[in-house]
């Protein structure tokens, strides 16, 4: 036991954290690095018989780079910053580039009543197709909505080791809105297919002054759909009109 609680004390020691930087002209933070923990597909059963499996999700977890308590204190403190915001943007097998939605990532987790003092480890988010997401009535279909009959085959992240660097500099007042992660991944509505990239991109972010304190940079790190199959849903088959359980 004595030696677990050594290999984790110095594994969790040799972490890197984000190196705040204060002596150049302007502060920034550099040896930033972002990772997809996980990516884990949600499925829903449907037809006739409620046997045929079509996908209705596919669930994100983006960590969060770890910056050391004192910076933190300094950074909210003397630059009221206190946040990261990172968009969604899909990249369709067309080549369309489409923002799916703008998330928060508060450097410290948000209880009720204010921040605490540990820091936000992670966000979720899930690309859920629009037949899912809808209402809970159009989950009860046993025909999916839309004619959605799409099972995901092949999907994984791709990423890279390359470390970024965050200069800290007001450049302007966010006026768009951004969503706000809680217990339940908010759900990032996809029309009809997933098929393509989902980029990530970043940027600092002061919640008091709705200000953002640098550029959104695209992150190393994406979410790759390569491809999905149609499912022949039993009882289904031309039929225009959904049914409920």
């Amino acid at each position: 036991m004595k030696f677990l609680a050594l290999f984790l004390f110095i594994f969790s020691s040799c972490t890197k954290k984000v190196d705040f930087d204060t002596h150049g002209v302007t502060p920034s933070l550099k040896s930033v690095r972002w990772e997809i923990s996980d990516i884990n597909e949600g499925t829903w059963a449907v037809g006739s018989t409620w046997r045929d499996v079509v996908s209705k999700n596919l669930t994100v977890v983006l960590k969060i780079p770890e910056i050391k308590s004192s910076d933190l204190d300094e950074i909210e403190k003397n630059y009221s910053v206190d946040s990261w915001l990172v968009k969604v943007i899909h990249k369709t097998q067309l080549g369309q580039r489409q923002h799916i939605a703008t998330m928060i990532a508060p450097f410290r987790s948000k209880l009720k009543g204010g921040f605490s003092a540990n820091q936000t480890r992670s966000i979720a988010f899930s690309l859920t197709y629009a037949a899912w997401a809808m209402s809970e009535r159009f989950r009860k279909f046993q025909c999916p909505a839309f004619s959605h009959r799409a099972r995901l085959k092949e999907f994984s992240v791709e990423s890279s080791d390359q470390l970024m660097e965050f200069s800290l500099s007001s450049i302007g007042k966010f006026h768009e809105t951004y969503l706000i992660n809680e217990l339940v991944p908010p759900k990032l509505i996809i029309a009809q297919s997933m098929v393509g990239e989902f980029y990530l991109e970043a940027a600092l972010f002061s919640t008091k002054n709705k200000t953002l304190y640098s550029s959104f940079q695209q992150l190393p790190t994406y979410v790759h759909v390569k491809s999905e199959k149609q499912v022949n849903v039993s009882g289904c088959e031309g039929v225009q009109q959904e049914y409920q359980r």
